[in-house]
């Protein structure tokens, strides 16, 4: 087998014959992790990625932009997410691990088991090597499968509109490092839109994962707060202050 480029990321399965279906399967979800990871830490500046495959083995070699400042930084973050999710007992997502990446993750790791036709799979670097078993899988439900569900709230800044499949949007909470999805009526529209990149709270019927965290919402009510412009000055408040 040949030696993995320490400047990309190397999916290696196990096998060199697998069925086609099942190699796309294996494929979309690691570009789909690497993807994720990469819009997540190059925020504005995306990563440009090359994609090889290697003769003879099954070795799916992605390279990442070398002049590109980030490039060090995703080749390091994307085997660490992995090995803390095969590590589980996990309360927060990995670091810049947004909750697609974990389901890309958790889509490699139900890839390898399926009986008597398992592929060991793993993720390398250079000579370091990251396995990614049924472990990853098992995490995964627990950080960002739906477990239950009640009414709620959530607060945070309203990202990444998408009409895809029904509108929505994300509440972000980096302080948690996570990302609730909010899927919202065709009335509710114009006013998601206008809060874009603004602090909202967000109210709704909200779906919880075991370990208690929100992971979507079925919005009712959205709740813009002021921006630091529409607050009173200092010196208007001892105005206020004085004529109270």
């Amino acid at each position: 087998m040949p030696k993995p480029n320490p400047q990309a990321i190397t999916l290696e399965l196990g096998k060199t014959q697998i069925p086609l279906r099942r190699f796309r399967e294996a494929v979309a979800a690691f570009f789909e992790l690497i993807e994720s990871v990469s819009r997540e830490v190059a925020t504005g500046d995306p990563i440009k990625w090359t994609i090889s495959v290697q003769k003879g083995s099954a070795l799916v070699v992605a390279t990442p932009d070398p002049k590109h400042e980030r490039t060090d930084e995703v080749l390091r973050i994307v085997p660490a997410g992995i090995a803390k999710l095969e590590g589980g007992n996990l309360d927060t997502l990995p670091d810049k691990f947004s909750e697609k990446a974990v389901r890309a993750a958790r889509k490699l790791s139900v890839f390898r088991d399926r009986g008597e036709n398992t592929i060991p799979i793993s993720l390398a670097i250079g000579d370091h090597r990251t396995p990614i078993t049924s472990k990853t899988a098992a995490t995964a439900d627990d950080l960002v499968e739906a477990a239950y569900q009640s009414y709620g709230s959530v607060e945070g800044k309203l990202l990444m509109l998408s009409d895809e499949d029904g509108f929505k949007f994300a509440v972000s909470q980096p302080l948690f490092n996570r990302r609730v999805i909010c899927f919202v009526h065709e009335e509710m529209i114009p006013k998601a839109i206008a809060a874009f990149r603004k602090r909202v709270r967000v109210s709704g019927r909200m779906q919880y994962n075991r370990a208690g965290n929100p992971v979507s919402v079925q919005v009712e009510s959205i709740f813009e707060f002021p921006q630091n412009s529409d607050l009173p000055s200092v010196a208007e408040m001892k105005g206020i202050l004085a004529t109270a």
